[in-house]
């Protein structure tokens, strides 16, 4: 049983082994099939994966969750710094770093969530559903300027 999972970083700490595998062989992913629907891919995967990960009951049923969710997460994190890249275009690159500050507002909040909930399985459902609120997000972006230039460069 997983039921002495209090500790917050314990569970952030799992997901390090599917962000060094994503990092190394799908930086591409974003490049290949767009930003946005990588971007809501990942979302999509992260939300249901973290979600499935409330329900397990033992570590070697919640370790390749989390593996998996690092995993996911890192491909998002990489389209989503690819985006902001090519949205701010070269004056304003810098800017784009912010991104890597949202990323860690949401680690420093999942530490209070899971404080105030205090049952780890409420505390990945509720980690669940930002990644489901991210998904209806992404329809309000606008289409990054590597996807206009593919299709004036195949007309």
């Amino acid at each position: 049983m997983i039921e002495n999972l209090s500790n917050n970083s314990e569970r952030s700490k799992k997901i390090a082994p599917g962000q060094l595998v994503s990092g190394i062989f799908c930086g591409n992913l974003a490049d290949r099939y767009g930003r946005k629907q990588t971007l809501i891919m990942s979302a999509l995967a992260c939300g249901l994966i973290t979600l499935a990960s409330a329900f397990v009951n033992t570590w070697q049923e919640f370790l390749p969750l989390r593996i998996l969710t690092g995993f996911f997460d890192n491909i998002g994190y990489m389209a989503s710094v690819a985006y902001a890249v090519e949205i701010l275009g070269p004056s304003k690159r810098e800017w784009s770093n912010y991104i890597s500050f949202a990323f860690g507002i949401g680690f420093f909040l999942s530490s209070p969530i899971a404080y105030f909930l205090g049952n780890w399985r409420h505390t990945m459902v509720v980690l669940s559903l930002f990644y489901f609120v991210q998904i209806p997000l992404e329809g309000f972006t606008a289409k990054s300027s590597s996807r206009y230039f593919e299709k004036v460069v195949d007309r």
